[in-house]
């Protein structure tokens, strides 16, 4: 079988449990992405940004199309928090470098939810100065 992520081919012991299930990640793969809801807290001027993410590694183009799938846990997430936040946002690279440009419509917002799949260092990002 051949991996979503890596892409690699792996083998399994078949059973018949195996019949009309096909593992779609290798045991490497499974280990390595799994799925875990990660915070940050940055304080701004009078609030803060709770950065919620799963990955902390560099994902590609196949990867993130793939792990997308795991946006659910944040949603649920998002859900428990709905009334903590005034803002919620989700942010990948493309929009973290405009970011500058919305930043003066955002930050009159005091409690902001910032979500991604993958980690990105906002504080690299010149928009919070």
């Amino acid at each position: 079988m051949k991996c979503k992520i890596c892409e690699e081919y792996f083998n399994t012991n078949n059973s018949f449990s195996f019949l009309f299930y096909f593992p779609e990640k290798c045991p490497s793969c499974k280990l390595k992405y799994k799925a875990e809801i990660n915070k940050e807290f940055i304080p701004i001027d009078g609030g803060e940004i709770c950065y919620i993410y799963l990955y902390d590694l560099p994902l590609n183009l196949v990867q993130r199309n793939y792990l997308e799938r795991n946006l659910k846990i944040i949603y649920k997430q998002l859900k428990k928090d709905f009334e903590k936040y005034e803002l919620f946002l989700m942010i990948d690279y493309f929009l973290i470098k405009e970011m500058a440009d919305y930043w003066p419509l955002i930050s009159p917002f005091k409690r902001i939810c910032f979500f991604s799949l993958q980690y990105l260092d906002i504080m690299n990002w010149k928009f919070l100065e």
